[in-house]
C-alpha cells in the first residue's frame, strides 16, 4: 500500500490547505488520499466525515479508508450513515486492536451517542455517509474536524449546496467542520466564477491539486482511451429493442476479439425499463446459455440486483462483480448507479445507449481505465512502462469506449460521436490511431482508421465522418474559449465601470 507520487504530492497539499478541490481523474486512488489525510490528522480525538452520492461507493469508501487505517494500526470507531447496510471486509485478525461494532444508522441520536462512546473512549471517530444523510449528520450537533467529499461535482446541485464551503451567518442549514476537500474527476464549472459550479472559489475554496487525464497516462497510473466502431450490418429487424439486443451482442463479440482476458463490457441502458427488457430478451439469454463464461449482472434503481436473472444483494452483488477472473466474460447492464467510484479493474469496456452529459460520460469512462492488477504491479515494479511501444506486452492496454453502428452515421449518431470525441481530448485522443474499426475485408481484429485499407469504400466513408467530426471539435474547443474569455473580460469591464462611477460619486 505505498502511496504513489501523485497522492503523496494531493496528501501535502491538504496539509497546507484547510480547504479545496483536489481534481484527478478516475482510477487514480482518490480514496487512497482520502485515507492518508485522515491518517495523517489522528494525532487528537476527532471526528471525520467522508460522503459520497451513493450507497454502494459509500460502502466501499468505508472498506478500503477503513483497510488503510487499520493496516497502520489505527484505533478508530467507525459510522455508517445511510438507510442501507455497510458489509465489513476487513478483517485483520492478527492485528492487536480491540474489536469494535459498526454501527448502520440515519438517527441523529445515535451518531451523537456514537459520538459521546468515542470522547469517553479516547479514539476518533470515522463517519461515512450519503449526501441524502448528511444532515443527519449535522443535526447531532458533533464538532467535525475535516469533511472528505468524494463525487463532489455533486454539491453543485441546489439540493447539496448547503454542504459546499459557504459560511451562512442568517441561520441557514451548513455543514461545519474546521477542514473541507473536494474531490472530483469531473469539474462542474459555470461560465460565472460566482455561480453554482465549482470554479466559485468562495464557495468550494480553490483548486489545491489536478493532473489531466493524459498527465496520469504518462504517469502510468490510467489507461489510455480507445474508440471502437462496430458495423453493426446485415441485419433486417425493425424492432429498437431487438436492434439493440443484437448490437450488444455483436458488440461484444468483436470486443472479445481484442481482450487477452475476459470482455467485461459495462452496459449503460436508457432507463431502468430498457434494462430490464434488455437483460430478459432471448438474443441475451441465448448467448448467456451458450457462452459457460459469460455472466450477467444488471442493477438499477427499480429492480433489485441480479446476477444471470438471480436476485442478490447489494453486498453479494459487488462481491462477485469485483471477483469476477481473468477467464470470466460479463455484460453488465446499469443507468447510473456504478457510473461513480465503484472499483472493478476487469471492466475491459464501456457500451452507452444513450446520450450521457460530459461529467456522466467521463465517469462511465473511468470504470474502464483503471490498469489491470498485474500490468499495474509490473509499472510499479519497473517491468513495464507507460509507453506507446509497450503496450503490446499490457495485459490491458486499453479502455474501450465501444460504439455500434447500425449501416450510414446519422445526424444522432455523429452528434454522440462528437461527444465522445470532445470529451476524450483531455485523454491525448488522436482520432487517427485511437478509433478503430473492423475492414470490410480482411482480419477480424479492427484498426486504427488511419491504417484503414485505400479499397474499403465502407471504412473509407467512416474514416472521413470520424475526421470531420474531429475537426468539428476542434473548432468548438477554440469556440468555448473564446466564449468565456469574452464573458470574463465584459465582467471585468462591468467592474471596472462601477469602481470608476464609485469614485466619481465620492469625489462630488
Amino acid at each position: 500500500m505505498k502511496a504513489r507520487k501523485h497522492q503523496v504530492e494531493a496528501n501535502f497539499e491538504i496539509s497546507q490547505n484547510s480547504e479545496g478541490i483536489i481534481h484527478l481523474p478516475t482510477g487514480t486512488g482518490k480514496s487512497f488520499i482520502q485515507a492518508m489525510s485522515i491518517n495523517d490528522n489522528l494525532s487528537s480525538i476527532r471526528v471525520f466525515v467522508v460522503l459520497a452520492p451513493r450507497i454502494l461507493l459509500t460502502n466501499q469508501l468505508y472498506n478500503d479508508i477503513k483497510k488503510y487505517l487499520v493496516v497502520n494500526n489505527n484505533d478508530c470507531q467507525y459510522l455508517i450513515v445511510h438507510s442501507g447496510k455497510a458489509a465489513d471486509k476487513t478483517d485483520f485478525k492478527w492485528v492487536d486492536l480491540p474489536y469494535r461494532e459498526v454501527n448502520s444508522t440515519t438517527s441523529s441520536v445515535v451518531i451523537r451517542e456514537q459520538y459521546e462512546r468515542t470522547q469517553r473512549e479516547n479514539v476518533p471517530l470515522v463517519i461515512f455517509g450519503t449526501y441524502d444523510s448528511a444532515e443527519r449528520i449535522t443535526q447531532s450537533g458533533i464538532p467535525v474536524y475535516m469533511l472528505l467529499c468524494d463525487e463532489a461535482h455533486y454539491l453543485v446541485s441546489e439540493e447539496f449546496s448547503w454542504i459546499r464551503y459557504e459560511k451562512y451567518t442568517d441561520g441557514r442549514k451548513q455543514f461545519n467542520a474546521e477542514r473541507k476537500y473536494y474531490f472530483t474527476a469531473t469539474l462542474k464549472n459555470t461560465t460565472s466564477d460566482y455561480g453554482l459550479g465549482m470554479n466559485n472559489s468562495d464557495e468550494f475554496g480553490n483548486i489545491i491539486y489536478t493532473k489531466t487525464p493524459l498527465d496520469m497516462i504518462v504517469a502510468g497510473e490510467i489507461l489510455r482511451p480507445r474508440l471502437h466502431l462496430v458495423d453493426v450490418n446485415g441485419y433486417s429487424m425493425t424492432d429498437e429493442l431487438d436492434i439493440d439486443a443484437h448490437s450488444i451482442i455483436e458488440s461484444y463479440i468483436e470486443h472479445r476479439i481484442h481482450c487477452k482476458v475476459g470482455a467485461k463490457i459495462l452496459v449503460v441502458t436508457k432507463g431502468t425499463e430498457h434494462l430490464n427488457n434488455l437483460v430478459n430478451h432471448p438474443r441475451i439469454l441465448e448467448e448467456l446459455d451458450t457462452r459457460p463464461n459469460l455472466q450477467i449482472f444488471d442493477i438499477s434503481s427499480e429492480y433489485k440486483p441480479r446476477i444471470n436473472g438471480i436476485v442478490v444483494s447489494r453486498e453479494e452483488f459487488l462481491r462477485r462483480l469485483q471477483g469476477l477472473t481473468d477467464a470470466d466474460d460479463a455484460l453488465i447492464f446499469h443507468v447510473r448507479i456504478l457510473t461513480e467510484g465503484i472499483d472493478v479493474p476487469g471492466i475491459t469496456g464501456v457500451l452507452i445507449m444513450n446520450q450521457l452529459s460530459l461529467s456522466v460520460f467521463l465517469q462511465t469512462t473511468g470504470r474502464a481505465t483503471r490498469l489491470h492488477v498485474t500490468d499495474r504491479k509490473k509499472l510499479y515494479a519497473g517491468q513495464l512502462t507507460s509507453d506507446t511501444s509497450d503496450l503490446s506486452r499490457y495485459v490491458k492496454p486499453y479502455a474501450w469506449i465501444i460504439v455500434p453502428i447500425y449501416g450510414i452515421i446519422g445526424d444522432d449518431m455523429k452528434d454522440r460521436i462528437r461527444d465522445i470525441i470532445y470529451a476524450l481530448r483531455s485523454f491525448g485522443f488522436n482520432a487517427a490511431e485511437d478509433c478503430v474499426i473492423k475492414q470490410s475485408r480482411g482480419k477480424a481484429l479492427s484498426v486504427p482508421i488511419g491504417q484503414l485499407n485505400e479499397l474499403d469504400t465502407r471504412g473509407q466513408m467512416y474514416k472521413q465522418i470520424i475526421y470531420d467530426i474531429e475537426h468539428d471539435v476542434e473548432t468548438r474547443e477554440v469556440a468555448d474559449k473564446m466564449m468565456i474569455d469574452d464573458f470574463k473580460l465584459s465582467l471585468n469591464i462591468r467592474a471596472e465601470d462601477i469602481d470608476t462611477n464609485i469614485t466619481n460619486l465620492v469625489g462630488l
